[in-house]
């Protein structure tokens, strides 16, 4: 079935950059769940592929745009009201109420979401040669049954 087929990875890679990241969906929905939460994920993950879409550039830039002010309004939901989050004094928090450390009243991790926002590790995330999803395991399940 296979005989004569040839192929162009720079085509291939052509086609790929078509959806300016988009296809790797399923990997950010993995990696952004257990520090957002689902629901949250989703959401964030749904604008930013609009507006790669309409704006058109790649979901790694949008992301980044995104998820810095994501972490800067949560960063201000963690201080005091009326208080900027850098002036907060974390000594006179009542340790009922208190979030632990880095991590915003609705349980979003701080410190691991602000990792997201490195301009490097997005374009690593949203680079479909770097996720290939179950196809490894597929392949290797249909070379087994030959």
């Amino acid at each position: 079935m296979a005989e004569g087929l040839r192929v162009h990875p720079d085509v291939m890679r052509e086609h790929l950059d078509l959806t300016g990241g988009l296809i790797v969906s399923e990997r950010l929905v993995a990696v952004f769940t257990p520090l957002l939460g689902r629901a949250r994920a989703k959401r964030l993950l749904s604008e930013a592929a609009r507006r790669t879409r309409v704006e058109g550039r790649t979901l790694a830039e949008v992301l980044g745009e995104i998820l810095a002010d994501f972490g800067e309004s949560l960063s201000e939901e963690a201080a005091p009201e009326g208080v900027a989050p850098e002036e907060a004094n974390p000594e006179e928090a009542n340790p009922e109420e208190a979030a632990p450390e880095g991590v915003a009243p609705e349980g979003v991790d701080l410190a691991a979401l602000a990792t997201l926002c490195d301009p490097a590790r997005l374009s690593e995330l949203t680079d479909p040669t770097r996720y290939t999803g179950s196809a490894g395991t597929l392949t290797d399940r249909a070379l087994e049954r030959r």
